[in-house]
């Protein structure tokens, strides 16, 4: 009897996808050592429940996700905001009709920090939160 050998772009495509699927199983169900939950009003769809998860990622730098909830003809969850920014973790702010996600980044070695927001229109048509192209705008804190 004689064993065929798996072709070696066949064996690292295997293992890529396996290594894929365990990494998209961990993302899914992470815990957070620190969040922070609570509720806002939001014009297009009324109350929006938000969660941000945190951790530290070492110095002053924090890992964070942060997702929100509402109704729209059903329960929707979205995920706005997955990165690392500097302290405080990232925090989420009603400015007129945009929903911003506001994460704080700092120079490097330096004591200049500024806070960029990350901002959202809701796009009725497709039940979801939509990001402004003005991405980055600095805000005061």
């Amino acid at each position: 009897m004689k064993l065929r050998r798996t072709p070696p772009v066949a064996a690292v495509l295997v293992g890529v996808l396996a290594l894929s699927a365990t990494m998209s199983f961990a993302q899914e169900s992470r815990t957070w050592p620190d969040t922070s939950t609570g509720t806002m009003e939001f014009a297009p769809v009324g109350t929006i429940d938000y969660s941000i998860g945190y951790a530290s990622a070492g110095y002053d730098h924090f890992e964070t996700e942060i997702s929100v909830s509402w109704r729209d003809d059903g329960e929707r969850t979205q995920l706005l905001f997955s990165g690392i920014q500097d302290k405080p973790p990232a925090k989420m702010t009603v400015k007129g009709n945009l929903l911003c996600v506001v994460a704080q980044y700092c120079a490097r070695y330096q004591e200049v920090c500024s806070a960029l927001a990350t901002c959202y229109t809701y796009d009725a048509g497709q039940k979801q939160f939509v990001e402004e192209p003005a991405e980055g705008e600095t805000v005061p804190r």
